[in-house]
């Protein structure tokens, strides 16, 4: 009983192999893979450049977002500037030293000791 169980799993161990070796080189397959292996590594659309270009889309578009935060921001500080004459002015002063005729600034640099 076992003995014929052992020589059915060898005749068709052995037939699956065959196939499976038949079919691995076949020329269709051989033609298959070496063009699959061109255009993973080799075109110039390839797949580690297309995740490249993917990476930084991705960083592009979190600069874009970015700027587009800086320009509401920029805008709301222009309608402010605007609109609120004492932040003008607080912004004048502090920004770019600006100051009335009849007042002085002084500047005082802090140095670490």
């Amino acid at each position: 009983m076992w003995s014929v169980d052992i020589q059915f799993y060898k005749m068709t161990h052995s037939r699956f192999f065959s196939v499976v070796l038949k079919f691995i080189f076949n020329k269709y397959t051989i033609t298959i893979a070496v063009f699959l292996v061109f255009l993973t590594f080799f075109d110039d659309r390839n797949l580690l450049r297309k995740q490249a270009m993917k990476q930084e889309i991705k960083s592009l578009e979190m600069e874009l977002a970015q700027f587009h935060e800086n320009i509401e921001r920029s805008r709301e500080e222009v309608k402010r500037l605007t609109t609120d004459s004492l932040y003008l002015e607080k912004v004048a002063r502090e920004k770019y030293l600006m100051k009335r005729d009849n007042e002085d600034i002084f500047l005082f640099n802090e140095t670490a000791q």
